[in-house]
């Protein structure tokens, strides 16, 4: 896939930049290109209808219903939906079966998102069918320019309730319409950078579940394999011992201050600056008034284990490596392991196993702010084998850790390349008016 994205970018290369160019609504485009709008290359526009949700008999049968909050997780192609209607529900509605090769496209919340069905299909109001007129406009080509006009959409958004547009307003949308046979090229190419964007995505949820189930296997049964023994947090291998944390480690709440922009004093994490793989974007950390004294009690150091101690994320952890100067917020708790009895990237990979979310959720229930304490957490069970061990467990985790992150930036860098020739192609900057692709 990738060899082929780099034969289409010599080929294109070759042909940047040619023909005259004519100034329009949307900006410069070839001269033989025109500006149409939805509605002129399409044989229909139309928004659906919910059946009344009171009335049993009309839900739950053969007929596949989109809702607005499937949209968003879709990808380019709608294949199925976890929702049903049956024929009584789309008769009393305005809801109506949209045919397969159409588009869909969000009118509320996610406005512009747009999807091709596969399947016949039934939508809700809050998106519209749109039935491409085949001797105008190629569907995956409309498709990629709906991508495209999100940046009009919102010069034309309704924000007064809810984020929407009117289908009146989705038909004005202005389209670029080069030939039939241009449209097929570029609709290639922009679909041949996405399937490679979609098998980055299964290589990396594969990657994710490998790890999971790793950390799920290591954490019980070792790397050997070894005879097992009944703890209070379940089974791990025999030779290991089953601790409180507090053995092995001592705990620190965060200093409390306001965080401020500009290059004032340190860095202050706090926990939304923390991403749910834990990861941290450190330019993106705002900094703190704080003496020097105080730097030196909260100063982050690598090997440091952070906890957020209330919210909705409650439990989140971080491991600190190679930050700036930095310290932490009240809302966060410092855990600081003993190195010479464990590793604390062991520790840190055990925040991620369902051993330790099942203490904390156990925790969380009945209080009132769902939040942790040091107290609590110096009682957290923890699966302990000899030292070395740890070390060669964290050692296999992490080396998941590294293909994820590759892998994750090889999306990155294929979603950039597709929003470059996605503008790209669609204003002509790039022609493939005459390349086979």
């Amino acid at each position: 896939m990738q060899a082929k994205i780099n034969e289409y970018g010599n080929t294109i290369q070759r042909t940047e930049g040619e023909g005259a160019f004519q100034g329009t609504e949307i900006g410069s485009i070839p001269q033989d290109w025109k500006v149409v709008r939805l509605g002129d290359v399409c044989k229909k526009v139309k928004a659906g209808g919910t059946p009344s949700r009171g009335q049993e008999s009309y839900w739950n049968g053969d007929i596949p219903f989109l809702l607005i909050e499937d949209m968003s997780a879709t990808e380019k192609y709608l294949r199925h939906t976890k929702s049903s209607i049956t024929k009584k529900g789309l008769e009393n509605s305005s809801s109506w079966i949209v045919p397969p090769n159409s588009i869909i496209l969000s009118l509320y919340g996610t406005v512009g998102k747009a999807v091709i069905n596969e399947i016949p299909i039934s939508i809700t109001q809050n998106m519209a069918g749109i039935i491409p007129n085949e001797q105008k406009v190629y569907t995956d080509f409309l498709y990629y320019a709906l991508e495209n006009s999100k940046k009009y959409l919102w010069t034309v958004i309704d924000i007064s309730v809810h984020k929407h547009i009117t289908t009146t307003k989705a038909k004005q949308i202005p389209i670029p319409l080069p030939s039939l046979p241009e449209q097929q090229r570029i609709a290639k190419v922009l679909g041949t950078i996405q399937r490679a964007i979609e098998q980055q995505n299964k290589i990396i949820e594969a990657a994710k579940n490998l790890k999971k189930s790793l950390m799920q296997k290591l954490f019980t049964e070792g790397r050997y394999g070894e005879e097992q023994k009944e703890t209070e947090i379940g089974f791990i291998p025999k030779s290991w011992t089953a601790a409180p944390l507090e053995a092995n480690a001592e705990f620190q709440y965060g200093y409390t201050a306001t965080a401020v922009e500009g290059d004032i004093g340190p860095r202050f994490l706090r926990i939304t600056d923390i991403g749910d793989n834990g990861k941290i974007i450190w330019e993106k950390v705002p900094h703190c008034e704080i003496d020097e004294e105080e730097v030196q009690k909260y100063r982050l150091v690598d090997g440091d284990i952070l906890v957020a101690r209330i919210g909705a994320t409650t439990g989140k952890t971080c491991m600190i490596q190679e930050a700036p100067k930095a310290v932490f917020g009240s809302y966060l708790i410092r855990i600081l392991v003993d190195k010479e009895k464990c590793c604390p990237e062991y520790v840190y990979y055990f925040t991620n196993t369902s051993l330790y979310w099942s203490q904390i959720n156990a925790n969380k229930e009945g209080k009132l702010k769902k939040g942790v304490s040091a107290s609590f957490l110096k009682t957290l069970i923890i699966p302990l084998p000899p030292l070395p061990e740890q070390q060669e467990i964290a050692r296999l985790l992490r080396s998941v850790d590294k293909k994820i992150d590759l892998e994750q930036r090889t999306k990155k860098t294929l979603q950039e390349l597709f929003k470059t020739m996605l503008h790209k192609l669609m204003t002509g900057e790039i022609r493939l008016k005459d390349v086979e692709v």
